[in-house]
């Protein structure tokens, strides 16, 4: 992989794993475009977390498509890129739309009759990821983050 432009020394200790086949639809489509400007970056998760106000483990949770960052902390993220803030206002719509796709998830999973604060995510279900917007995350409550108020 290679570095952050500013860096080229700087390569991710780490790779990313691949994403899981059951992500798809606009969630998979803002995680991948979110990973490919990660992957730029060329930061650890180590050394993102001390530049943007989020964990380590939410930082891995956004990549890995199991929830999805507010609005802010992803204009944050694309400011420390050099090519970031032009691809905000994508990120953004696709941030929107994975929200609402999330959101639609979790609703479906209420009518379902399942359990509060639990989202079933089938093989061919996108809406199976919560968001960092609320009670209505869809993720057990050990899952959800500062963000996600009760």
């Amino acid at each position: 992989m290679p570095g952050h432009q500013n860096h080229a020394d700087r390569v991710r200790r780490k790779p990313l794993v691949p994403l899981p086949d059951e992500l798809s639809g606009p969630v998979r489509d803002f995680v991948s475009s979110l990973r490919r400007m990660h992957g730029e970056l060329g930061y650890s998760l180590k050394e993102l977390e001390s530049r943007l106000p989020a964990s380590r483990s939410s930082l891995s949770r956004y990549l890995r498509g199991q929830s999805l960052p507010d609005e802010r902390l992803l204009v944050q993220w694309c400011t420390l890129s050099l090519t970031g803030e032009d691809r905000l206002p994508a990120l953004l719509n696709l941030l929107h739309r994975a929200q609402e796709a999330a959101d639609a998830g979790a609703r479906a999973a209420e009518q379902d009759g399942t359990p509060d604060g639990e989202t079933q995510v089938d093989a061919d279900d996108s809406t199976g990821v919560g968001t960092e917007t609320g009670a209505a995350c869809g993720l057990p409550d050990r899952q959800r983050d500062h963000g996600c108020p009760d």
